[in-house]
Formats: structure tokens, sequence, C-alpha cells
């Protein structure tokens, strides 16, 4: 009877998230993009304002076009920070895994 009721419970996340998903990607609001301009440079302002509302943290944001780095933004809370410095890392395999997806979904 319990593993009928964490079936049941699994069951009724699944969907509840499948219909966010749905929702949220025809309604458009999880695919709607922070500028109103298309190139780069809006991008960066507009992150810019997202940053000063709501990031506490530091930050290094390069922008890659056609293989390329085409735009650069770098914000510290404390002391400077460059394209020269060095972040810890954690949880590569997912950035790794997003580049491949992108690279087969690009291919």
């Amino acid at each position: 009877m319990k593993i009928f009721k964490r079936i049941s419970l699994l069951l009724v996340s699944l969907v509840i998230w499948s219909a966010f998903l749905i929702y949220g990607i025809t309604d458009g609001f999880l695919l709607k993009s922070i500028s109103s301009d298309n190139s780069s440079e809006a991008f960066i302002e507009a992150t810019k304002e997202k940053i000063d509302q709501e990031f506490v943290g530091n930050l290094a944001l390069m922008l890659i076009e056609n293989g390329r780095g085409s735009n650069s933004y770098f914000h510290a809370v404390e002391g400077d920070i460059d394209e020269n410095t060095v972040f810890l890392m954690a949880s590569v395999s997912k950035w790794v895994t997003s580049w491949g997806v992108l690279a087969l979904v690009e291919s």
C-alpha cells in the first residue's frame, strides 16, 4: 500500500511538472529574453540591471558568438574581477552536459 501511495505521488508530481513546462513554453514566460534587442550589448545591459536588483555575489560573464568572445562583464562585491580571476568550480558535469546537448541541437 505504501508503494502505491509513493508511485501515485510521483505520477501526480510528474503531471504537475509537465503541465508547468508545457504552459511555460507555450505561453512564452520560460523563453522570454531579458532584453528587447537581440544584440550582445543589450543583453549585457539587461544583465547589469538584473544583477543590481537581485545578485549578491561575484560574477564573470563572457558572451561567445561564432566561437569567439564577443562581450564580457565582470561584477565584484569585494575586490577586483577580470578575465584572469580564478573561481572555485563545482558540478562541472552539468556545464559539460549542457554544452554537449547544445552542440547536438546546433548540428
